[in-house]
């Protein structure tokens, strides 16, 4: 669909159109669909291409020790060809690869996208704590009850328009969750 209008604010800065380092300076890391990992370079210099937009120098190797608790499996893997991962661990990395930056903003889209349910449920359990840390996590999901027990807040689109804004608890009801979509017509 591509991007048709509109504008990206980050504390009251339109960021659009900004250099993609400066907007990681500025605090959101984005987990692209597909992961976009480097495959052909280890785990660790995956990483280390994250630390390169850091707003805090002096707190890279604080970074990567954090992202090596939350995602152990890294720590094991650190010197092998990240394409060698399995998807669910490709994910892992692209989500710490975003982390090592220091966002306050965290933005994944379709974080679920081509895993098995056991490996989605773990890396939403992550996003949890990742929440619960205090970075705020912005997922875009069309499985939408993955993500409730995450939100506080639930923007339903539809065709690229908002249909709806819900609270946790009214995401969390799936009648609600699906009226909000398709609204009044049950289409």
């Amino acid at each position: 669909m591509g991007l048709r209008g509109g504008s990206v604010f980050l504390d009251g800065e339109d960021i659009s159109g900004k250099r993609p380092e400066d907007i990681v300076r500025r605090g959101l890391s984005l987990v692209p669909e597909g992961r976009q990992i480097f495959s052909g370079l280890s785990v660790i210099e995956n990483l280390t291409l994250g630390l390169t937009g850091r707003r805090d120098k002096h707190g890279e190797k604080g970074a990567l020790e954090r992202v090596h608790d939350l995602f152990p499996v890294l720590t094991t893997h650190r010197d092998h060809q990240a394409g060698m991962l399995s998807g669910g661990q490709q994910q892992q990395l692209a989500i710490a690869r975003a982390l090592v930056a220091d966002p306050r903003v965290l933005l994944l889209d379709e974080p679920s996208l081509g895993l098995s349910p056991t490996v989605v449920k773990d890396v939403f359990d992550r996003l949890i704590a990742i929440a619960e840390s205090g970075t705020a996590v912005v997922i875009v999901e069309q499985r939408a009850h993955l993500v409730t027990r995450l939100a506080e807040r639930t923007h339903v689109l539809r065709a690229g328009k908002l249909q709806a804004t819900l609270t946790k608890e009214d995401a969390a009801d799936e009648a609600k969750l699906t009226a909000a979509y398709f609204g009044n017509s049950g289409e």
